[in-house]
């Protein structure tokens, strides 16, 4: 089991680079950006929890061939879920209410950001 801190540390060390973020739908990349993180970071949950999540349609066409993503959440806002899986080094979108039991969007990188915002 990772420990918090090192969870957090993970996820700033991700938050540095933004390059990946799409922003060629906004006038304003960096405000976009800015404001993105301003809601990533306010959602971090402390401490981050474990997290179960399986694809679900939309992941399957995504081409998503895992069965089940089992790491961490670590942040959450109404339905989405930021996940952290330290076997693949992936950030990944998950959808639902209960941590343990999550569907995968098929939205995930290295990119904590461009994930949290698809």
């Amino acid at each position: 089991m990772i420990d918090s801190e090192e969870l957090h540390a993970t996820l700033r060390k991700a938050l540095e680079d933004t390059s990946q973020v799409f922003t060629g739908h906004v006038q304003d990349a960096d405000a976009y950006i800015a404001q993105g993180k301003d809601h990533l970071l306010a959602h971090v949950l402390d401490p981050p929890v474990l997290a179960v999540a399986v694809p679900n349609d939309h992941a399957r066409s995504c081409k998503v061939t895992i069965d089940r993503l089992e790491g961490y959440a670590l942040a959450n806002s109404e339905s989405y879920w930021l996940l952290y899986c330290p076997e693949d080094r992936l950030f990944w979108l998950a959808w639902g209410s209960d941590p343990l039991n999550l569907s995968l969007s098929g939205f995930s990188g290295t990119d904590a950001l461009e994930v949290w915002l698809c």
